[in-house]
C-alpha cells in the first residue's frame, strides 16, 4: 500500500509539477497589450461619441428652426382662415343685399308693367 501511495505522489509531482511555467512572464506583456487595445478602442469610441453629440446638436438645432418656421406657417394660415371667413361673410351679405335689391327692382318693374297694361285697357 505504501508503494502505491508513493507511486501516486511521485506521478502527481511529475504530472503537475514537471510542466510548470512561470505565468508572470507571459501575463505581463499580454496585460500591457490588452490595456493598450482597450485604451485605443476607448479613444476611438470617445471620438465617435463626440461626433455623435455634435451631429445630434446640429440635428436638434435644425429641428428647432423647422419647428419655429412651422409655427409661423400655422399662424399665417390661421390668420388667412379668419380673413377668408370674413370675406365669405361679407360676400354672402353683399349677395343677399343684391338679391333683395333685384327683388325690389323686379317688383317695381312688375307694378309698372301691370300699370301699363291697365292703362292700355283704359285706352281701348
Amino acid at each position: 500500500m505504501f508503494r502505491i501511495l508513493l507511486l501516486i505522489f511521485v506521478l502527481d509531482s511529475f504530472v503537475f509539477g514537471g510542466c510548470y511555467e512561470d505565468c508572470v512572464g507571459n501575463v505581463a506583456p499580454l496585460l500591457i497589450q490588452t490595456n493598450l487595445a482597450i485604451n485605443t478602442a476607448y479613444t476611438g469610441l470617445d471620438g465617435v461619441m463626440t461626433a455623435a453629440e455634435t451631429s445630434y446638436g446640429l440635428y436638434l438645432a435644425g429641428l428647432t428652426y423647422q419647428n419655429s418656421i412651422l409655427e409661423d406657417i400655422l399662424k399665417v394660415r390661421r390668420h388667412n382662415s379668419i380673413k377668408m371667413k370674413e370675406i365669405n361673410f361679407l360676400l354672402s351679405k353683399l349677395i343677399h343685399q343684391k338679391d333683395v335689391q333685384i327683388d325690389i327692382n323686379l317688383q317695381k318693374d312688375i307694378l309698372k308693367f301691370q300699370q301699363s297694361l291697365i292703362n292700355a285697357k283704359d285706352i281701348k
